[in-house]
């Protein structure tokens, strides 16, 4: 399966932060040109939500493995870059 049916596939099953969070990379990854990290990371976003055992992540995974009737779902979403890091603040550990 291609790298735009697995992220089309990724997101239908997408429903946890995790699985989101690799779906938002595939996304990414797809939008910068990057088609064998986007596969890879729609695929880990498929074994958080469904499992590695369900018959679509194996049918993903499989070189070349296409799904019947699974079509293109659209666009990706907009490219966003969310690589900012959130830090703590600072304590004054002299007290």
């Amino acid at each position: 399966m291609d790298a735009h049916s697995t992220v089309a596939l990724a997101r239908k099953y997408a429903d946890g932060s995790s699985a989101e969070l690799a779906l938002h990379d595939a996304t990414c990854l797809l939008v910068d040109g990057n088609h064998d990290a986007a596969r890879f990371r729609a695929l880990k976003s498929l074994a958080y939500s469904i499992g590695i055992t369900h018959p679509d992540y194996i049918a993903a995974a499989a070189p070349g493995g296409s799904l019947t009737g699974v079509v293109r779902l659209g666009a990706p979403r907009a490219h966003q870059n969310t690589n900012t890091a959130v830090r703590a603040p600072q304590r004054d550990l002299e007290t």
